[in-house]
Protein backbone atom coordinates (compact mmCIF):
# COMPACT_ATOMS: atom_id res chain seq x y z
CA UNK A 1 0.00 0.00 0.00
CA UNK A 2 1.69 3.58 -0.89
CA UNK A 3 0.50 7.08 0.24
CA UNK A 4 0.73 8.45 3.21
CA UNK A 5 -0.71 4.97 5.30
CA UNK A 6 1.48 2.79 3.54
CA UNK A 7 4.01 2.21 6.14
CA UNK A 8 1.37 1.40 8.94
CA UNK A 9 2.49 -0.93 11.55
CA UNK A 10 -0.35 -2.24 12.23
CA UNK A 11 -1.14 -3.96 9.26
CA UNK A 12 1.25 -6.81 9.67
CA UNK A 13 0.17 -7.22 13.71
CA UNK A 14 -1.21 -10.43 14.43
CA UNK A 15 -3.01 -12.22 18.17
CA UNK A 16 -2.20 -12.30 20.78
CA UNK A 17 -0.45 -8.81 20.39
CA UNK A 18 -3.36 -7.38 17.90
CA UNK A 19 -6.80 -7.32 19.53
CA UNK A 20 -9.07 -4.61 20.54
CA UNK A 21 -8.29 -1.49 21.47
CA UNK A 22 -4.67 -2.06 21.20
CA UNK A 23 -3.81 1.30 19.77
CA UNK A 24 -4.59 3.08 22.94
CA UNK A 25 -1.59 1.41 24.47
CA UNK A 26 0.16 0.54 21.49
CA UNK A 27 3.52 2.50 21.03
CA UNK A 28 4.52 1.71 18.02
CA UNK A 29 0.82 3.03 16.19
CA UNK A 30 1.42 5.96 18.72
CA UNK A 31 4.49 7.02 17.25
CA UNK A 32 3.52 6.08 13.53
CA UNK A 33 0.11 8.20 13.94
CA UNK A 34 2.48 11.18 15.19
CA UNK A 35 4.67 10.75 12.02
CA UNK A 36 0.65 10.69 10.03
CA UNK A 37 -0.22 13.79 11.75
CA UNK A 38 2.75 15.56 11.19
CA UNK A 39 2.85 14.42 7.48
CA UNK A 40 -1.22 15.65 7.31
CA UNK A 41 -0.06 19.14 8.42
CA UNK A 42 2.97 19.53 6.30
CA UNK A 43 0.39 18.97 2.99
CA UNK A 44 -2.16 21.06 4.93
CA UNK A 45 -0.20 24.26 4.76
CA UNK A 46 1.46 23.66 1.42
CA UNK A 47 -2.40 23.78 0.10
CA UNK A 48 -3.21 26.47 2.30
CA UNK A 49 0.01 28.70 0.68
CA UNK A 50 -1.07 27.46 -2.76
CA UNK A 51 -5.19 28.81 -2.36
CA UNK A 52 -3.45 31.69 -0.87
CA UNK A 53 -1.52 32.39 -3.56
CA UNK A 54 -4.00 31.74 -6.39
CA UNK A 55 -6.20 34.21 -4.23
CA UNK A 56 -3.45 36.49 -4.67
CA UNK A 57 -3.23 35.65 -8.37
CA UNK A 58 -6.41 35.88 -9.46
CA UNK A 59 -7.15 39.22 -7.20
CA UNK A 60 -4.66 40.63 -10.10
CA UNK A 61 -6.13 39.44 -13.20
CA UNK A 62 -9.03 41.22 -11.74
CA UNK A 63 -7.26 44.22 -11.14
CA UNK A 64 -5.38 44.19 -14.63
CA UNK A 65 -9.06 43.32 -16.69
CA UNK A 66 -10.45 46.22 -15.11
CA UNK A 67 -7.44 48.70 -16.31
CA UNK A 68 -7.56 47.51 -20.13
CA UNK A 69 -11.14 48.06 -20.21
Amino acid sequence: MNGIYGDNPCKECVPPKRRPGCHADCEEHRAWKEEVNERKAQIADERAKGKMLDSVLKGKTRLVNRRRK
